[in-house]
């Protein structure tokens, strides 16, 4: 029995980066947490040929992927899987740099959601990096819960349901999205909900993603020019199904940064 009914909690990397701590003490000891090794993914490596899209990567973010960020992507897909092969309706993903600052506020707070929340196809984050994009908001137990536009920034911790996994799991095959939640799915719901028992252990623990490179810098400005344009799409035609499809997977995530800008951050 998992530590709330139907729900399965997995840590995704070296558990002693951060989290690894609560899985040493109290209720979370018990929970029986699934633990998705860092995944090693190398250009030169036949796994790389196999699960990347690298031409489909560069189309949606007019760059070519890292291979450390693809690596963080890939394991987000065993944390799906590890879902879908066990008899749980619901997963409690936490990256091994969360911190929790209070356990029995976080199995409060994943009870409400979990027994109100309808398992449709949901992702609902409990940390966000940034601001988040919201539509509108959802009653959820009053909780709050926002309806976001594109996810929030950082898969540092977040509930996700079998549906939702099912279709996320498919969406990274082959891998062709950042190591976020890809934002090109249209088929699962993305919330957040504002609280304070989630936090973020980055700013003290080395990034395994990109330490040092700021990824915003990476696409030439004649790249974004082109993306902004349509030219791109032209030119990439083949990465993409539709007109509509290249709007909902280059262009709306770029409008959402500059125009839907919705400041709710952890403090």
């Amino acid at each position: 029995m998992t530590f709330v009914d139907g729900v399965l909690p997995i840590v995704i990397g070296d558990p002693q980066r951060g989290v690894g701590s609560v899985l040493d003490a109290e209720w979370l000891s018990r929970a029986g947490a699934v633990v998705i090794p860092t995944v090693i993914m190398k250009r030169e490596n036949r796994q790389w040929a196999d699960r990347v899209d690298e031409g489909k990567f560069r189309a949606r973010f007019g760059r070519f992927p890292l291979e450390a960020e693809l690596g963080c992507a890939a394991a987000h897909v065993e944390a799906y899987a590890a879902l879908t092969e066990e008899q749980f309706d619901w997963a409690l993903v936490l990256e091994d740099d969360a911190v929790i600052s209070n356990q029995d506020e976080l199995r409060t707070l994943v009870e409400e959601i979990t027994l109100n929340c309808e398992v449709r196809g949901n992702v609902i984050s409990l940390y966000s990096g940034g601001p988040v994009f919201a539509s509108g908001t959802r009653p959820l137990c009053g909780l709050g819960a926002l309806e976001l536009k594109i996810p929030a920034h950082g898969a540092v911790a977040y509930l996700v349901d079998r549906v939702a996994a099912v279709n996320l799991q498919q969406a990274q095959s082959p891998l062709a999205s950042v190591s976020d939640w890809p934002s090109v799915l249209d088929a699962v719901d993305f919330l957040y909900i504002p609280n304070k028992v989630i936090t973020h252990a980055a700013n003290n623990v080395e990034s395994t993603i990109a330490d040092g490179v700021d990824r915003s810098k990476m696409v030439p400005f004649r790249v974004r020019f082109l993306m902004w344009t349509g030219l791109w799409f032209l030119m990439h035609r083949s990465q993409f199904i539709s007109a509509g499809a290249y709007y909902v997977e280059v262009i709306r995530p770029r409008i959402a940064t500059h125009f839907w800008r919705r400041a709710v951050l952890d403090d």
